[in-house]
């Protein structure tokens, strides 16, 4: 039986040579393991399943096994090792995910989940790239020496905003409007006020006071 999967194997691999040599190891569910010569390709072992498909095919010459399965998998009772010379690909047509108790990492074709109690990322750099950046969370804090901010047009909504600073400009090319139920500037030494026009209205009434008023 493992003779006659062999032999069938071979031609459906496309190889027209006989095996010279061959070592059939079979099974009590009809799967068998195989090895043959394919002539000057060398020798290949496979292990065939129950209708001759190869399960595992590894070829020495090449130095390249193979796991062709319908569900492959990999149980450590300590720790799992992948290591590659040169690179390492992992491919999935739905799905990949890598997870560890409490975190995760999902990939699709549509999106990338990502979940953990804590995330970490150093870099000496970090490029974002999106049509659309949404942060969502309960404290959001920035540190930074320097911040630069270069947008089209700034919205900002808040219950309440305070800002602290040594010293602070602004600049507005054009119109700087504040509008507010109430407005009160406090300055602890000097209050100035320049401009080419001033012009000061109140549908009510106007107080000014001082120890000193000078009108120029």
């Amino acid at each position: 039986m493992g003779t006659v999967v062999a032999l069938a194997s071979a031609r459906e691999a496309g190889s027209d040579t006989e095996p010279l040599s061959r070592v059939d190891v079979p099974a009590r569910d009809g799967a068998c393991a195989v090895e043959w010569t394919e002539g000057p390709s060398g020798s290949c072992v496979r292990l065939l399943d129950e209708r001759g498909a190869a399960l595992v095919e590894y070829r020495p010459a090449e130095g390249t096994c193979r796991i062709v399965a319908d569900r492959v998998e990999l149980h450590a009772r300590d720790d799992l090792d992948l290591h590659a010379g040169r690179r390492v690909r992992i491919r999935g047509e739905q799905e990949a995910e890598i997870a560890v108790a409490g975190s995760r990492v999902k990939l699709s074709p549509e999106r990338v989940e990502l979940e953990s109690p804590a995330v970490t990322a150093k870099a000496e750099r970090i490029d974002w790239s999106a049509a659309l950046v949404r942060t969502v969370g309960q404290e959001v804090e920035t540190e930074a020496n320097r911040l630069v901010q270069r947008v089209g047009e700034l919205d900002t909504t808040a219950r309440r905003i305070v800002e602290r600073a040594r010293e602070m400009f602004r600049d507005a090319e054009d119109l700087a409007q504040t509008r507010a139920g109430r407005l009160r500037l406090v300055a602890e030494r000097t209050l100035w006020a320049f401009a080419h026009r001033a012009m000061w209205k109140a549908e009510d009434t106007v107080t000014v006071r001082g120890r000193r008023i000078y009108l120029e």
